[in-house]
């Protein structure tokens, strides 16, 4: 499989790169041409234009392909099996008025404010369209000005007031819910066959919904819509520290991956008070709250500092952060929450994530990286750094 490897992936994924396959010999050669093929068509993009990804060929020199390629042969099996084949479309037609989001197969806040960052560009195109996801996801999206209605129950929707659908991907969990509530409708898809590697996700359905609307962004306008938004988010919310209140610097602490996980938010604390800062908020869910109560315990007396986490729903947690001078936090769910403030971010990466990849504007140009995968090789004080020229520079709060 190596030597496939080295002849077929000799440049980067990019929209019309075709790998040459060699011409096998054996039946053994011949299983693994075929799964590299496979392993291929799903890690390279189909797009009119590049958006960040990695190579194909590192992510399957890592996975394996043939791994890779049988998982492919699944979801491929699991496409044609779903009975939706023939009413998939490669274009929004301008008569289709309006359409319904299938928001199913990416459970975490961060990836869903990124795939459904460009509703914006739908909503500026012309379709009126609703959401339909778990309760986790339309919680996130309640009140939102790009979509008419958000639900997680079929029995709020009416399939013959829709033109069309859109699903996140070709896959079993993304089809399963329009073959069962919307047998019928024509629809498009956003990911299509394409499951990895790590990519920019929003600037991939921002680009996948310029191909399907057959329009063509200005860079300005591409990043407007790739942004990530939420229901109060840049065009609404105060600039921080707008309202007169006591300033704050808001950390999130906790995580779910133990690679972003910070264990040293004590000593960027330490460092931000030897400065002059006395106020701090902390922010996070139920898997911060010990960490939290740590710090609580730890700075009573030398700052002000308010507990937050584990108390707050999503849009609450938004409205803290949004009023912040500045937002700590590793990547993760809070870190995307953040980003659809003004509020300037200092987020916290390991070297295995591309920064540019979650982030845009100011905020990637403020992203710190590790030396490693773990954030923990990030240096506390460099962070203090950070934080404290942020919150001593007026501009940079409207950056």
């Amino acid at each position: 499989m190596t030597e496939f490897l080295n002849s077929s992936l000799s440049h980067p994924a990019n929209p019309g790169f075709q790998p040459s396959i060699p011409t096998p010999h054996r039946l053994g050669d011949a299983l693994d041409s075929f799964l590299l093929k496979k392993a291929l068509h799903a890690s390279t993009p189909r797009l009119t234009r590049p958006v960040g990804v990695a190579l194909a060929r590192d992510y399957i020199e890592q996975k394996g392909a043939r791994r890779l390629g049988w998982r492919a042969l699944r979801k491929e099996v699991a496409y044609f099996l779903s009975g939706q084949r023939e009413l998939q479309r490669q274009r929004i037609e301008p008569s289709w008025k309006r359409g319904i989001f299938l928001h199913f197969g990416a459970e975490q806040i961060g990836d869903s404010l990124m795939d459904l960052a460009p509703r914006s560009l739908l909503h500026q195109a012309g379709p009126r369209m609703d959401l339909f996801s778990s309760p986790s996801i339309t919680e996130l999206f309640q009140g939102d000005p790009w979509f008419g209605k958000v639900t997680c129950k079929p029995d709020d929707l009416i399939c013959s007031q829709y033109d069309f659908a859109i699903v996140l991907s070709n896959r079993h969990s993304s089809l399963q819910p329009k073959s069962r509530y919307f047998k019928n409708l024509p629809w498009v898809s956003i990911h299509e066959s394409f499951s990895g590697p790590d990519f920019d996700r929003a600037g991939y359905a921002t680009q996948r919904l310029c191909d399907l609307l057959g329009t063509h962004l200005t860079r300005q306008d591409f990043e407007y819509h790739a942004s990530q938004k939420m229901t109060a988010s840049a065009a609404t919310l105060e600039p921080p520290a707008a309202s007169g209140a006591d300033p704050f610097i808001a950390i999130c602490v906790g995580g779910v991956d133990a690679r972003r996980v910070y264990l040293k938010w004590d000593a960027v604390i330490d460092g931000l008070i030897a400065r002059g800062h006395r106020n701090f908020k902390l922010i996070g869910s139920t898997n911060g709250v010990a960490a939290a109560k740590r710090l609580e315990n730890q700075f009573r007396g030398a700052a002000n500092l308010e507990n937050h986490a584990g108390h707050t729903g999503i849009h609450q947690a938004q409205k803290l952060l949004a009023k912040a001078t500045a937002v700590a936090c590793c990547d993760g769910g809070l870190m995307h929450v953040a980003a659809t403030t003004l509020t300037p971010l200092v987020a916290l990466f390991g070297n295995t994530i591309q920064p540019a990849w979650r982030l845009r504007g100011a905020n990637l140009a403020r992203a710190m990286s590790s030396t490693s995968s773990n954030v923990n090789d990030i240096d506390p004080q460099d962070v203090v750094r950070r934080l404290s020229f942020l919150t001593s520079t007026p501009s940079a709060f409207h950056a």
